[in-house]
């Protein structure tokens, strides 16, 4: 009986000495084997999504100025070169026919049925058209006092025009007193005309020139 205590006693010792060394195991399990794997509790496995796509909110573009227009002054009126001999017509002037001089001289008396050879030398600015004719006119008033009242053409010539200014001379012979009908006396002035278009009758403009005069019978 005593023995069966003993054993018990024993086994009870046994018992406590192995939880002792159990538990000192278990306390310094890291330090007795450092390298030995540790049971670690699992964790839940994390997917990682990529972050949705985010379009960017169009962004309006800011309002530019434009960009400032400076217009240029427009440049002054320059004259053209004026070519050798010509006029340049002013822009503003109108078309213009004048006498510079007449042979024979203004106030001579003429002889009826004499052929005359009437020279006249004109001044004229041509600004309307590019070109055109003058016709140096021959005017036969049947009033021998004064080249006034009703008169005729009894003789013309033509020379061509252009645009500007320019001085031309035209011979006109004239039997004086001598047209579609004779007349024993009158009197003899100067006038002309610009005409667009000579070969087809289109007259311009007419200009008359009195102060040269002639007298005949």
């Amino acid at each position: 009986m005593a023995e069966s205590g003993s054993r018990t006693q024993i086994l009870v010792a046994c018992i406590s000495l192995v939880g002792v060394i159990g538990t000192a195991l278990i306390a310094n399990w890291r330090t007795i084997f450092p390298n030995a794997p540790t049971d670690s509790p699992k964790t839940a496995q994390t997917v990682t999504q990529p972050p949705p796509q985010v379009v960017p909110h169009p962004v309006a573009p800011k309002d530019v100025a434009p960009k400032e227009v400076v217009q240029k002054e427009a440049p002054k009126d320059v004259a053209p070169y004026p070519m050798q001999g010509v006029e340049p017509a002013p822009a503003a002037s109108q078309d213009e026919i004048d006498i510079l001089g007449a042979s024979p001289p203004s106030g001579s008396h003429l002889k009826q049925g004499e052929l005359t050879n009437f020279r006249v030398t004109f001044h004229y600015r041509l600004t309307s058209l590019q070109s055109a004719t003058l016709s140096a006119e021959v005017v036969q008033f049947d009033n021998s006092t004064s080249c006034s009242g009703t008169g005729h053409i009894p003789a013309a010539q033509q020379v061509p025009m252009y645009q500007g200014g320019h001085t031309v001379s035209v011979e006109i012979p004239y039997t004086v007193g001598v047209s579609k009908t004779t007349v024993a006396k009158g009197s003899i002035g100067f006038s002309a005309s610009i005409w667009s278009d000579i070969a087809n009758r289109k007259l311009f403009k007419t200009f008359q020139l009195p102060g040269h005069c002639y007298a005949f019978d």
